[in-house]
């Protein structure tokens, strides 16, 4: 008997059917979206301006734009935590700006760039910690009121806001305050709320640091803000 010969099996081409609903149009979104990279990407031959680099976004450079004055920039491409000693001078009520000077290469799109910037005063932003070492002081027997603003907003009113506080002397609790502050709608001002005018401690068994521990919550037992600060009683303001 003859050996007969493995007959290979026919190759499974597949055809890209050109007339398939859809095909020419995304083909055109395709040719669109390839023009429009070259069209940023210059279709040159542009150097790296920093070879050495592997950063594909390279910030240079933030300036403090007035108009009338002179640009204020600050060299972000050398040692940053120096730039903690240089500071902005902007007069109050005046309009401003601020430009930022960055390269982009390794012939590459980067889409979605972002400028995030937090501001602090005096240290703070978010950290509540740090109001422990702020300290008010309350001349004895003067009258005072405690003032809250604050925000309600994602288009829910709150119901029963309450503000509590509670003032230790030397590590004992001497006071135990509770407010109802009401129902708020949301908007886009803040509201503000003040407790009842009240006399402070006075004697000299009264003088000295108070801690107060205070919360703002509401019917629903959600924690708007708790934090902790400190206050003193003395025989004259200064």
């Amino acid at each position: 008997m003859a050996e007969s010969e493995a007959n290979p099996a026919p190759e499974d081409v597949h055809e890209e059917d050109t007339n398939a609903p859809g095909y020419k149009h995304q083909n055109q979104e395709d040719e669109s979206l390839n023009k429009y990279k070259q069209a940023l990407l210059g279709g040159g031959d542009a150097q790296d301006p920093f070879p050495n680099d592997p950063r594909r976004v390279i910030v240079t450079e933030l300036a403090l734009v007035v108009q009338d004055r002179d640009d204020v920039t600050l060299d972000l491409t050398g040692d940053l935590a120096k730039l903690k000693d240089q500071v902005f001078v902007i007069k109050e009520g005046s309009a401003y700006k601020m430009r930022v000077k960055f390269f982009v290469q390794k012939k590459e799109i980067v889409s979605g760039l972002k400028y995030v910037q937090k501001t602090y005063r005096k240290g703070i932003k978010g950290d509540l910690s740090k109001l422990k070492e702020q300290v008010f002081t309350i001349k004895e027997a003067a009258p005072y009121k405690m003032r809250v603003k604050f925000f309600v907003q994602k288009g829910e009113l709150v119901s029963g806001l309450k503000y509590i506080q509670k003032t230790y002397r030397k590590g004992v609790k001497v006071d135990t305050s509770k407010f109802m502050v009401g129902s708020y709608p949301p908007k886009a001002e803040a509201h503000t709320w003040s407790t009842p005018i009240e006399d402070a401690p006075s004697g000299m068994l009264a003088r000295g640091d108070y801690k107060v521990e205070s919360l703002f919550t509401d019917d629903d037992k959600n924690e708007h803000l708790k934090w902790t600060w400190k206050f003193e009683i003395k025989k004259d303001w200064a």
